[in-house]
Parts: C-alpha cells; sequence; structure tokens
C-alpha cells in the first residue's frame, strides 16, 4: 500500500496577507476565518513568515514597554517582541523562517515534525518556495476516516503478502475502523505477528483477533515468496541444492539451514544504514536461492511523557513510529526490487522490543542481517549494540553489516575464525558454504595466544593445533570440492589478527561463546569485538550441540 503523503491530507486554498497588510485587517481576518495564524506571501506567492495570535499579542503584553511586560511566562526573547509590538504591517509583526514541507514528504515525517516542533501547524510548499497548502494536527487524523472498504482492502493485501496461500482461510470485517479477523491462523506466521502488522496500517482504529490455531506444516519458500511460478522453481532447486551439499560435508541439515529458511534483515529506520543491511541481504538472498523478509519492529508508545523542557512535550505520536517504520520497509523493498526483480520479498512491520522479535524471526531463518557501528566495549555496555545482543540469542547465524565503513572488497576470501577444533565444524561449515557460494578462497586462522611455558614447547604446541585444525577442515572441505582452502596458526591474540584480516575479506565467520554485554566487557568476547570493529561484514556462528 502506497505510503501517505502531505498531499493527500493538507488543505488548499490558503487564506495569505501580504507584507504590507495593516495591523488591524489582520487581527480582523483571523476573527472572520476562526483561524489562528495567516502566512504572508510576496508576490509571485513565495512564502516569507506567518503571523500567528502570539505574534499580535505581543502589543498587547507590552503595551507599556519592555521593563513592564509580564513576567509570570519566560520569553526567549523579549526585546524582539516588544520591537514587534510596535509593529504596524505584517511585515513588522511576522515571525519569518517558518519551517515548511513538501508534497510529496510522508505523513510520518509532518507528524514528527509537528510533535518535535510543538506547533499545530506547518505550510506547504513547492520548489520555488511558492506556497500551495497547509497541513495541521487535525489533518493527520483524517486517516482515521479512510472508509471501511478502503481499510479491508489494505488488510487483504497485508495479508496475501504476509501469509501467502493461506490467506484465504482467513476472514477479514471492518467496522468504524475496528479490524475482526476470523477464520484459521496462518501457520507460517504466528498470531500476534499477524495482528501486529494488522494494526500497524493507516486507519486502524483496533484489531479484534478471532483467529484459531492452524494445523498445517509451515510453507516453503516457494509459497512464501510472491514471486513468479518460474522464480519458485528456481528457489527450490538452489535450496535442495545447498542442502544436498551439506549432506556430503557429513552434518546434513545442520551444515546448512533447512529449505524453509529464509534471510531475514533487519531494517532500523536510517535510510543510509539500511540502503547497505539491504544490499546485503538481498545479494545473500539471491546467491542462496532464499527469499528476503525485511522487518523493523517499533516500540509502541500510546502514553503521554508527562514532562515540561521549557515548555509542554508533547505526547507520541504512535502512528507517526508506526508509519516512519513503513516508510523505511517501503524504501528497502523498492531498493531490492531495483537490484533483484525476481527475488521473493516479503516485509514486516512490528511492535514489541526489536530483540525478542528478532529472536523469533530467527527460529525460522536461515540467517539474520543486521547494521554495526563502531564503538567501544563500554558503550556497548552502557548503549547495547542489537547486533552484539542477536548473535548471543539468535537462533540462526548473526551477520553484522558495517554501516559507517566502505563496503567490502568483492572477489576477497572468507575468513574464519577457528578457536577450537573440537568445536569448530558448524563454524567451518558455515564460511565453506560462504565460499563456495561466492567462488572464494578461505582463510581459515587459528590464535595462539598463550605461549607455552615449556621451552620448546610453542613450536610443538602451534604443530598440534595446526594437525588438529587441517584434520576438521579436511573433513568439512569434502563437501565442498570446489573451495581452495588454507590454514594457519598465528601467535597472539585472535582480535587484532582477525581485525587485520578483515580489511582484506569479503566475509569474516567466527563462533560465540554466548556472554552477553557485560560478561563480554570482563572476560572478553573475540566474536563481539569484530562485530564493533571489523571492516568487512561479520558472520557469529552458535554451535547447533
Amino acid at each position: 500500500m502506497p505510503t501517505p503523503t502531505v498531499s493527500s491530507v493538507m488543505t488548499r486554498g490558503v487564506v495569505t496577507i501580504r507584507p504590507d497588510t495593516p495591523f488591524k485587517d489582520i487581527v480582523a481576518l483571523l476573527n472572520d476565518k476562526g483561524i489562528s495564524a495567516v502566512p504572508v506571501t510576496d508576490d509571485d506567492g513565495r512564502l516569507l513568515g506567518v503571523v500567528s495570535e502570539s505574534d499580535l499579542l505581543a502589543k498587547e503584553e507590552y503595551r507599556s514597554g519592555l521593563d513592564r511586560a509580564p513576567t509570570l511566562l519566560s520569553t526567549r526573547d523579549p526585546e524582539e517582541r516588544c520591537r514587534r509590538a510596535e509593529g504596524r504591517t505584517a511585515a513588522d509583526v511576522m515571525t519569518p523562517g517558518v519551517a515548511c514541507v513538501r508534497e510529496d514528504d510522508p505523513v510520518v515525517a509532518v507528524a514528527r515534525r509537528l510533535a518535535e516542533a510543538n506547533v499545530r501547524r506547518m505550510f506547504v510548499v513547492d520548489e520555488s518556495g511558492s506556497l500551495v497548502g497547509v497541513v495541521a494536527r487535525r489533518d493527520l487524523l483524517r486517516l482515521y476516516l479512510r472508509p471501511d472498504e478502503r481499510i479491508r482492502d489494505d488488510v487483504r493485501a497485508l495479508l496475501d503478502e504476509i501469509a501467502a496461500s493461506e490467506a484465504s482461510a482467513i476472514e477479514v470485517r471492518v467496522e468504524l475502523g475496528v479490524v475482526a479477523l476470523l477464520g484459521r491462523a496462518p501457520s507460517r506466521v504466528g498470531q500476534e505477528r499477524v495482528v501486529r502488522a494488522v494494526r500497524a496500517l493507516p486507519g486502524v482504529v483496533g484489531v479484534r483477533n478471532q483467529l484459531i490455531p492452524g494445523q498445517g506444516v509451515p510453507s516453503s519458500p516457494a509459497e512464501a515468496a510472491p514471486t513468479a511460478p518460474a522464480t519458485a522453481t528456481t528457489t527450490t532447486s538452489a535450496s535442495a541444492s545447498a542442502s544436498a551439499r551439506a549432506e556430503r560435508a557429513g552434518g546434513g541439515a545442520r551444515a546448512v539451514r533447512r529449505p524453509e529458511g529464509r534471510v531475514v534483515a533487519g531494517i532500523s529506520g536510517a535510510e543510509e544504514d539500511d540502503a547497505k543491511v539491504v544490499a546485503w541481504a538481498a545479494e545473500e538472498a539471491a546467491r542462496r536461492g532464499l527469499p528476503l523478509h525485511l522487518v523493523h519492529v517499533y516500540a509502541a508508545m500510546p502514553y503521554a511523557i508527562p514532562v515540561t523542557l521549557g515548555g509542554p512535550l508533547p505526547p507520541v505520536d504512535d502512528l507517526a513510529v508506526r508509519e516512519a517504520g513503513r516508510v523505511a520497509l517501503d524504501h528497502a523493498a523498492r531498493q531490492v526490487r531495483a537490484a533483484h526483480p525476481a527475488l521473493g520479498l516479503t516485509a514486516e512491520l512490528a511492535s514489541g522490543r526489536p530483540d525478542l522479535a528478532l529472536r523469533e524471526e530467527s527460529a525460522r531463518a536461515a540467517m539474520l542481517v543486521l547494521g554495526a557501528r563502531r564503538h567501544g566495549a563500554l558503550a556497548e555496555v552502557v548503549l547495547g549494540s542489537m547486533a552484539g545482543d542477536m548473535s548471543v540469542s539468535a537462533t540462526c547465524p548473526v551477520v553484522a553489516v558495517p554501516v559507517d565503513r566502505p563496503p567490502a572488497p568483492r572477489g576477497g576470501p572468507v575468513v574464519v575464525g577457528v578457536n577450537d577444533a573440537a568445536t569448530a565444524t558448524d563454524t567451518l561449515r558455515f564460511a565453506f558454504a560462504e565460499a563456495s557460494s561466492r567462488g572464494a578462497e578461505l582463510h581459515a586462522v587459528h590464535c595462539l595466544a598463550t605461549p607455552s611455558t615449556t621451552p620448546g614447547g610453542e613450536g610443538a604446541e602451534r604443530d598440534e593445533h595446526e594437525r588438529s585444525l587441517a584434520g576438521v577442515i579436511t573433513a568439512v572441505a569434502e563437501g565442498y570440492p570446489d573451495v581452495r582452502a588454507y590454514s594457519a596458526s598465528v601467535p597472539g591474540d585472535a582480535v587484532p589478527e582477525l581485525l587485520h584480516r578483515s580489511e582484506d575479506a569479503s566475509l569474516l565467520v567466527v563462533g560465540t561463546h554466548g556472554r552477553h554485554r557485560v560478561g563480554a566487557a570482563v572476560l572478553g568476547s573475540v566474536s563481539r569485538a569484530l562485530l564493533r570493529s571489523a571492516e568487512c561484514p561479520v558472520a557469529v556462528v552458535r554451535p547447533t550441540h
């Protein structure tokens, strides 16, 4: 469904005044029209400023001069208001430099700006700066006046998108903006996720969930992805090929996620950051022959904030937050369609705690892709890191794409850090599968952080690690004869060594001990340190046993 823009809700044919309009005529106009402000335009219709009731009341407030002005409420610039109190025309009393919006701006952006500026309205201008309309708070509420029939159509389209073939089992009724969902819940998505997605649609006042649990088996990617039959066939074939390759590696379904998995990309709402995450995730999904699922999770805040900081802080508009998420998803979907038109693609707007929602997504995903920024260990303890947290709690591999660094070089090797040969099998399987799909070399690195205390023991210890590592690599590599693999044991700490190798790598793969942010800051965590600082995308693979 198209994102609502300012042009769909704004008021056109705005009453205006000229800079030389007399003071008394302005007062009469506001009184006759029942409005609280009027824009000032020049001969070409360009917006110069606005005269509000507050601007006019300065004359009464400072009737006796600046030294006798009321002091109960603070004024940001009493000298300026006192000067305006002597004004006789619109040019004398108007407020210049008015914040404006464009017709094609998303409604959510206007809602946020109105809330942040604590103003009732914003004027709409075209590219030349000419006034074309006004959008007020009451205009944004028109979204809730959308006809029930249109809301029902939107719900049906949404269900077709997220529930695919199972959408036909759901009956949709809408009365006074309240959506009732009846029938059998889709097996491939939970009831709560369906309800959250419907509630996020513009104009929906509430949702009555009367669905009963579904009994079906989870759908295949061909059913889940809204693509043409030829694309679905390609998807199934590629997934089957990956599964067969996993079995050759001796690990069955543990080597590569089961065919019904999908690549999930977390959308943050920051356009530049999301563009890098989406580009990487879409290319990975296309390479694996899996559908791509975009998800944005927002924290619903349906309450006012009783705080004053130099003035009342308006309540956060949940509609604005939801629409911001939908705008971000729409933009990401357009990016994917432009680069990979045949790729199976779905999108979801969910509310709640992002970590819990993404953890739920990971249970059905082949991979979870998130953005990551460079920061220190202490900052992670205080502020948190979604990629770092999900690397511990997600049930599928988590890939962190650096959003504040240049893209990784194409054609670079897949570097895998191996800590313990006995537990490295899952990490190596993932790394080999990635190297195979990319046609890249694989470089396995084991770092010896603790030198031997026995004379001559360091060389023997290194030889033992190399033999052990080579044995595991050989066992996994049998299923990937197309991958040229190298291994090395390097003395020193793993973090600086792997960070150095990440400069030329296309992907860095590591395992995890499952330490949360505080434990990682105290005891150290190679995976978290790499997520924070690596130059290339980092995949964190949890052991499956």
